[in-house]
């Protein structure tokens, strides 16, 4: 796709020539990873096979690729949501392999406990079915220590759901110009809509892990710490006994963290639709807004991906402890309060910013996003969420450094909230007011966080 296709469609917005070229190069690499058409089970065998070859050691490889090998999928292939959603042949080998790495990564986090887990402990623990050696055990956790957080080789890429499905320059200007359209998988890097409510939820922390152990068999390093301090008396896990010998303090700090996680409130909605998508708002519409400008800020994007890297901090504190090291008390207890009180957060399962299974292709999803502006850097990012048949959406206007005039906006931001009374998926009639600090509802974003703040009131209605 050519610069000038696409200032021929995003011209009248002022998009600069630099950044047009920007998102054409964006879209260039992402169309490297859309089948136009499912290549088939067998193909996709093919596609591992290579993929785990030159992502891995010989030996690694072949352990994961033979465990897909002898638990193979059904072959049939069938796209029941709209847009760009993963290539199902791919994804049916690769859900395999990353339930592998998850048996693996659960192994390797409970020795970090002190816990001795074999293969059959964690599949029980997942609620697996995969056939698995018993023996390749430690050869799985070795696997999920090295690559967990680097699972890009077996990301099976996209295919467009159906014939009627639109091209990747059509989505991102489509959501550039205030009309995103649903897609599973966004990977245009400026985000969007994805109303495919039968499959998309909000949830407690806790619950998220539940799901995504027992449900998505999704491994993300930490989280099998998380499961098992969920899953276990604390004075019955080896490391923190000792913990509590050693450093009581730090003890204190992981057993309050342990019973706040059991004790989280459970919270599930279903049919949930979610937007997160860079908007180049016109000119009347930002001008309305700068009467409204706040020295504050709200955290809006936390509620728009999945909590994976807060697990991080829990691997990396028993990484600690299992090598003898003690944590900085007054560092542990920061981190802990923090993950305390997400832990009352709504997070969505099945999020708007949702192509990888790894940070390392997270920009396919996410990277453009606040990036296009116009030429004086003005740009907007809505956030939305639709429940019930309503929906709420928050823009976030924020002028340009190169905005001069009028006086004063350069480099400030202001909010509105909008509301749309009898539509889940952000159009058609609508009431709309700025918001500002003094609302409740930005106390409420402060917190508990956009999506719970948001459903709930949706909830009340």
């Amino acid at each position: 796709m050519s610069v000038e296709t696409l200032s021929l469609k995003l011209g009248s917005f002022g998009v600069s020539e630099s950044q047009l070229e920007q998102l054409s190069n964006h879209l260039d690499n992402a169309r490297r990873f859309v089948y136009p058409i499912d290549p088939g089970l067998e193909s996709g065998l093919v596609w591992l096979k290579e993929s785990l070859a030159s992502s891995m050691d010989e030996e690694e490889g072949a352990l994961l690729y033979g465990i897909v090998e002898n638990n193979k999928p059904d072959p049939e292939v069938e796209y029941i949501e709209q847009g760009y959603d993963s290539c199902q042949s791919h994804r049916k080998l690769s859900k395999i392999a990353g339930e592998a790495i998850l048996l693996g990564g659960l192994i390797y986090e409970a020795s970090l406990l002190g816990i001795n887990l074999g293969v059959e402990e964690s599949k029980e623990h997942v609620e697996s079915s995969l056939s698995v050696d018993p023996k390749d055990g430690q050869k799985l956790a070795a696997i999920a220590k090295k690559y967990g957080a680097k699972q890009d080789f077996i990301f099976p890429g996209v295919t467009p759901s159906s014939s009627d499905t639109e091209s990747l320059e059509d989505l991102a200007v489509f959501s550039l110009t205030g009309n995103p359209r649903t897609s599973v998988r966004t990977i245009t890097g400026v985000g969007g809509l994805r109303h495919d409510k039968d499959w998309n939820y909000a949830v407690d922390f806790a619950t998220f892990v539940k799901l995504k152990v027992s449900e998505d068999k999704r491994y993300y390093p930490g989280i099998g710490i998380f499961y098992l301090l969920l899953h276990s008396d604390i004075d019955y896990i080896p490391v923190l006994a000792k913990l509590k010998e050693g450093n009581p303090n730090a003890y204190g700090e992981i057993l309050r963290f342990g019973e706040a996680i059991k004790s989280a409130q459970k919270q599930e909605f279903s049919g949930v639709s979610v937007l997160c998508g860079a908007y180049l708002a016109p000119w009347a519409e930002m001008k309305s807004a700068q009467g409204f400008l706040s020295d504050d800020r709200i955290e809006l994007a936390d509620s728009f991906h999945s909590p994976s890297y807060e697990f991080a901090i829990l691997k990396s504190l028993f990484e600690q402890l299992a090598s003898g090291r003690m944590p900085d008390i007054d560092v542990l207890s920061e981190q802990l309060s923090k993950l305390k009180k997400e832990l009352g957060y709504s997070w969505s399962f099945n999020s708007s910013i949702h192509l990888p299974w790894t940070a390392e292709l997270a920009g396919l999803s996410n990277d453009l996003i606040g990036v296009i502006t116009n030429k004086l850097g003005d740009n907007c990012i809505r956030y939305g969420v639709g429940y019930n048949g309503k929906s709420i959406e928050i823009r976030e206007y924020r002028f340009g450094s190169n905005r001069r005039f009028p006086y004063g906006l350069t480099n400030q931001v202001a909010y509105k909230v909008i509301m749309y009374e009898n539509s889940d998926c952000f159009e058609g009639s609508s009431s709309s007011f700025m918001l500002g600090p003094k609302h409740p509802m930005w106390a409420a974003i402060k917190a508990q966080g956009f999506m719970k703040t948001a459903l709930k009131h949706l909830s009340s209605l």
